[in-house]
């Protein structure tokens, strides 16, 4: 009777078991996306401006992590401040007018996502000042 009772208790565990662990996959995988990712500036006079997002729609806080390149050549101005929880994210870029000549430099954006994963986006900025 155990016996019995054992290999029926057997036959409906181990498909749920199996259903359980086969219906729940991995988290999502989340990108930190800029649009657009590369901004040029053919003067002094035009602005630029960029959207960050997660490509789940969720909102988020924004940091900028690292720069590099000639970045005094930039101003940026955020629009969405960047502790704000929230999406999107918008800054405006201008190439400051004292910098005469082509500049180029880039930035580094972060955000812990709601998987509690660090993601990672890079704002490439040209400008040809005359």
């Amino acid at each position: 009777m155990l016996t019995k009772r054992l290999l029926y208790s057997l036959l409906f565990l181990v498909p749920a078991a199996f259903i359980w662990s086969t219906s729940h996959s991995s988290p999502e995988k989340i990108y930190l996306i800029a649009t657009p990712a590369a901004v040029t500036l053919p003067n002094a006079a035009a602005v630029d401006t960029v959207s960050f997002r997660l490509s789940c729609g969720c909102p988020f806080q924004l940091a900028n992590i690292q720069a590099g390149g000639d970045t005094s050549a930039f101003m940026m101005t955020y629009i969405t401040p960047l502790g704000l929880h929230t999406t999107p994210h918008r800054m405006a870029i201008q190439s400051k007018p004292m910098h005469k000549g082509n500049h180029a430099a880039w930035m580094i954006y972060s955000t812990v996502d709601h998987n509690g994963v660090t993601d990672y986006d890079t704002l490439h900025m040209s400008a040809i000042v005359r």
